[in-house]
């Protein structure tokens, strides 16, 4: 998988950098592992860069709104 994830624990931030477009399974598991750091070190922010990726397809956008979103909003991401 062609991506780069990385805490800044010090700040409280996670950062995503997307090397390039991945969607389905690969961009669930990157946002999942994504909730996991945040959860683990207490984070509330979540700075992704994605300018290599494209537009998300229906399906991924579903998954993001219904389950990703809502599970990471638990674990205290605030922006």
């Amino acid at each position: 998988m062609n991506l780069l994830l990385y805490g800044i624990i010090q700040i409280q931030k996670l950062s995503i950098i997307k090397l390039k477009y991945i969607y389905g399974n690969q961009l669930q598991e990157l946002l999942n592992k994504g909730t996991e750091t945040l959860q683990q070190n207490k984070a509330q922010k979540w700075l992704s860069d994605d300018r290599n990726n494209n537009a998300l397809t229906l399906k991924d956008q579903e998954w993001a709104n219904n389950i990703w979103f809502p599970n990471t909003a638990k674990v205290g991401w605030k922006y």
